[in-house]
């Protein structure tokens, strides 16, 4: 199941970023500076590229989730696949073969199919403030600054509200056992 949500996050980037980088260089070469219509549309890549990460944090944890549970089941049945996945992210380490023969297991490379996702929607995010700040020039650029210290605010708040939830489930958990 976790195969499902890496080649569907893969598939929405492919069409998101794509989309969203052919769309913006199409505007910006049939208007020229200043224009509302570029900036826009680069805040509209922007909402964009802010939700594809939302979607693809979502869907990286629900994978975890998946990937807890796979090795929770080797475990049981002496298996090693994605238990040896976990550990190669670490470091280089050598295993003992059934047939008896040792065999090194090499430090997996960084970054993860799931960072890269994070980096290329960052990057679009920053590509469309970029555009949007240079089609509209310094009046947009503070609003533009404005909105993104109240997002960084509500997304605070949300993150600190989704540690105090996790708190208390866990005390709920504990109070239960």
């Amino acid at each position: 199941m976790h195969n499902y949500y890496g080649h569907l996050t893969w598939q929405i980037a492919s069409i998101l970023v794509g989309g969203s980088i052919a769309g913006l260089a199409l505007v910006i070469s049939n208007i020229h500076r200043p224009s509302c219509v570029v900036s826009l549309f680069a805040v509209a890549v922007i909402g964009t590229a802010s939700t594809f990460w939302l979607y693809m944090r979502r869907y990286g944890k629900i994978t975890e989730i998946h990937l807890i549970r796979c090795r929770e089941i080797e475990a049981c049945l002496g298996m090693q696949q994605h238990r040896y996945v976990r550990r190669a992210g670490c470091k280089p380490f050598t295993v003992l073969r059934q047939d008896g023969k040792e065999e090194k297991i090499k430090k997996i490379p960084w970054p993860t199919g799931w960072e890269l996702s994070q980096s290329l929607s960052i990057g679009l995010i920053i590509f469309g403030i970029v555009v949007a700040t240079y089609y509209l020039g310094y009046g947009f650029l503070l609003s533009l600054y404005i909105g993104i210290f109240v997002s960084g605010i509500i997304l605070a708040i949300y993150w600190v509200h989704g540690i105090v939830k996790e708190r208390r489930e866990k005390k709920n958990r504990t109070r239960e056992s």
